[in-house]
């Protein structure tokens, strides 16, 4: 990304100025009044905002300098909250938009899978020790343990009014599932939903979309009731795993086997409408995942030469993806909350968190030199 914006140095004035004054508000980093000149206040805030982010600390605003703001200001505001070994074993984080700072959210656990931040914002649940699911609340940054298993827990999903959780329960190789459950957070009370695995609770319909361990896709009300089967495996050419509802549950996306070593498919909750996402060549499509506000899917692309790319497509045109990015080994995509950015981890000398925008354009690593880091989840309330 090359920017056009000019070099800009203590004492200087006009709108470029004002420009810069404006982002480093918008980043926490500026309390002054807008006036267009760079003053000390003004000389403060860059000299912060370079630390924070590694860049030289010399106060002027050159290319790499107005290059991290102007990423960085667009892809705000919110929290990417992600998983990093920096204390020895994976622990939460978040990256703050506000104040350009990383976080830690957790300290003494061993988290094991990504967070999942409640539909209000309130609340993120977790993973800790493959076992046990915790709470976090995220404006007192204080967590407690709401839930234990004999078996490891896997995938899981809030709610709408983010006061429950479903999740399935299965040994650590998936051979055996104790099945589907629900957890009220406020009660901790567990009532055994169904049998199955990898529920996805709609937020609109009020439907749980899982798997049985035979690969159907089947749907289920909250209380039990309304179970149906919507896709079988003898008429889908294999099974089709991990179903995720769309942001307003018009569409479902599933991975099974296709015209590729392994394809996205979409279709609408009845099963009608079934497409593949076009692959165009030989190689894995997989972990796709919803915007928040739009029919559109973010997901990885593997080749067979184990080059690496994130694509997005729209429901409606599963013919045409469009690639975003060309990575080393990555994964966990994660919209913003306007769906105009993603977060993802690509794996370089270690695991980073990268954001990239959804035209390709702009790129910007979060997580330089802070240890592996995995697994973001964007804070979209």
């Amino acid at each position: 990304m090359e920017t056009k914006e000019r070099l800009l140095k203590y004492k200087d004035r006009g709108p470029e100025v004002v420009k810069l004054q404006k982002m480093l508000k918008e980043l926490g980093l500026f309390s002054g009044p807008i006036t267009g000149y760079f003053g000390p206040l003004t000389l403060k805030a860059v000299l912060t905002f370079q630390r924070r982010r590694g860049l030289r600390p010399d106060g002027l605003v050159g290319a790499a300098t107005w290059r991290e703001l102007l990423i960085l200001a667009e892809a705000g505001p919110g929290k990417i909250i992600f998983r990093s070994d920096r204390q020895g074993v994976y622990n939460l984080y978040w990256f703050n938009f506000y104040g350009v700072k990383i976080e830690p959210l957790t300290s003494g656990l061993e988290v094991t899978s990504a967070a999942k931040v409640s539909p209000d914002g309130k609340n993120l649940a977790f993973i800790n020790n493959y076992r046990e699911i915790w709470l976090l609340n995220l404006t007192l940054k204080k967590s407690r343990k709401i839930f234990r298993s004999n078996l490891n827990v896997g995938e899981f999903s809030w709610n709408s009014d983010g006061r429950k959780l479903v999740f399935d329960q299965v040994s650590k190789d998936g051979a055996v599932s104790a099945g589907i459950f629900i957890l009220n957070i406020d009660t901790g009370q567990v009532q055994k939903l169904t049998d199955g695995v990898s529920p996805n609770w709609g937020r609109i319909r009020e439907e749980i979309i899982f798997n049985s361990q035979d690969g159907k896709i089947l749907a289920i009300r909250p209380n039990g009731s309304g179970e149906r089967v919507i896709l079988r495996p003898e008429n889908t050419g294999g099974p089709l795993w991990l179903p995720k509802w769309s942001w307003d549950n018009s569409f479902v996306a599933a991975t099974g086997p296709g015209t590729s070593i392994s394809i996205i498919r979409i279709f609408k909750p009845d099963g009608s409408g079934m497409v593949e996402v076009a692959s165009g060549e030989l190689g894995k499509d997989y972990l796709p995942t919803w915007a928040n506000r739009d029919n559109l899917l973010a997901y990885l692309s593997q080749k067979v030469d184990y080059s690496y790319s994130i694509k997005i497509v729209k429901a409606r045109e599963a013919n045409a993806p469009q690639t975003i990015t060309t990575t080393n080994r990555a994964y966990s995509p994660a919209w913003n909350k306007g769906d105009h950015y993603l977060a993802f981890t690509q794996k370089l000398d270690k695991e980073e968190i990268f954001i990239v925008n959804i035209l390709g354009t702009k790129l910007l690593n979060i997580t330089k030199g802070f240890g592996n880091c995995n697994s973001p989840t964007w804070v979209v309330s």
